[in-house]
């Protein structure tokens, strides 16, 4: 949940190079949007004050080149790219100017997770 929904989506798509997959408005006139971003879908909602932090974790094809677009956005960083990080080929982590903390990760070959 946030508070400013059009200005967390532009974030997203600068950041993480997410495509909004479905967007719409609630009975309360809130928004509601699902984005996808590497192989992972995150749906995110609208409310006033925001919620409070969530931890994300998805899945992306090249984990420096999203930390650094996501640092260069704004983002802070939490953990710089790391080969193994989360049993992984490589991970990352970074907060978000909303305070949501992000795991980016690419699984392949030199995954030790399922």
């Amino acid at each position: 949940m946030v508070e400013k929904i059009d200005e967390y989506e532009a974030f997203l798509r600068d950041a993480f190079g997410a495509t909004v997959t479905y967007k719409t408005t609630g009975a309360a006139g809130r928004t509601h949007l699902e984005v996808q971003i590497g192989t992972s879908r995150v749906m995110i909602g609208e409310s006033p004050g925001g919620a409070g932090p969530a931890y994300l974790f998805v899945y992306v094809a090249d984990v420096p080149a999203l930390f650094d677009r996501a640092v260069e956005c704004g983002a802070s960083t939490m953990m710089k790219p790391e080969r193994g990080m989360f049993q992984e080929e490589i991970g990352a982590a970074v907060t978000d100017p909303e305070g949501n903390t992000w795991f980016l990760a690419h699984h392949g070959p030199g995954s030790e997770s399922p």
